[in-house]
């Protein structure tokens, strides 16, 4: 080969790397003071930037109010019977869990409880959870004052 040749090649070989050099290094712009101008943006000016603030987490559902609610009807039923739970959640929340499992925001659920108890409405809020619940009693109960079916009168007084 031709020294002249060779040099083509040194010379295409080094050009080669100084391009693929330049492509892989981030791109820095130099401003000097007294030629500032604000960034601008293919639509045009953008506005001074502001300090960075502090991002909500993403665990945080977007803002609004939230709206639970969670009854049960009737909420007093003779032993065999059934009773409806129904809920409506509405605003910021991740899930609803009825008795621990997924539900829609809203709906209705037939229960036969075989004795009294609580049910329990869960809202996931992302960084607490909001809870409700209602009680179902199972039983006869009498005019107020009167023993249920089944209880012993007070001491001291007759039935």
């Amino acid at each position: 080969m031709h020294r002249t040749t060779v040099y083509h090649l040194l010379g295409a070989v080094i050009a080669l790397l100084m391009l693929l050099a330049a492509c892989s290094a981030p791109a820095s712009t130099t401003v000097s003071p007294t030629t500032a101008a604000p960034p601008t943006s293919a639509a045009g000016p953008t506005a001074p930037q502001s300090p960075p603030t502090e991002a909500a987490p993403p665990e945080q559902p977007p803002a609004g109010e939230l709206q639970i609610t969670f009854t049960a009807n009737p909420t007093q039923i003779a032993p065999g019977e059934c009773t409806t739970l129904q809920w409506q959640v509405s605003g910021p929340h991740f899930a609803v869990l009825l008795e621990g499992d997924q539900v829609d925001d809203q709906g209705s659920k037939q229960v036969c409880p075989p004795e009294s108890r609580p049910f329990f409405l869960q809202v996931d809020l992302g960084d607490r959870m909001e809870e409700r619940q209602v009680t179902v009693t199972v039983g006869e109960q009498g005019p107020p004052g009167e023993p249920s079916q089944g209880e012993e009168p007070p001491q001291g007084e007759q039935p």
